[in-house]
């Protein structure tokens, strides 16, 4: 809806005269809603690739099979560890991974010493 630019009145877009004043309802009262530059062109953004952690990654995929063979829960605790540090650098990516690889780890080191000690790890045989 637009209004008169004479006594303020609403103006229909029908409307031909303002029913207040009779100014004709010219283009020029009506609103411009694009601003100024009638031809402005939207600017394109440039593509930024989100960050991501290949630490925590790491650590989670060396820790989960670390939970069945040894050498490779050390490796997994060690870059979980970076990725978490990394996750606060970078406002919490990889996080996630890098928690579920720790505790993936922890469970590789609990069935190693398990099996140090002469026992066995229910959960994996």
């Amino acid at each position: 809806m637009s209004y008169c630019n004479q006594c303020g009145k609403n103006l229909y877009p029908s409307d031909q005269f303002c029913a207040g004043c009779g100014k004709p309802n010219t283009p020029a009262s009506q609103p411009d809603y694009f601003g100024s530059q009638p031809n402005m062109q939207p600017q394109a953004q440039p593509f930024v690739k989100p960050q991501g952690n290949g630490m925590a990654t790491a650590g989670f995929v060396c820790a989960l099979i670390g939970v069945l063979v040894f050498p490779l829960e050390i490796l997994g605790l060690i870059f979980s560890i970076i990725g978490l540090n990394r996750a606060k650098v970078r406002g919490g990516v990889g996080r996630e991974l890098a928690i579920i690889g720790l505790i993936l780890a922890a469970i590789g080191f609990v069935r190693l010493f398990m099996e140090i000690s002469g026992g066995t790890f229910w959960l994996f045989y």
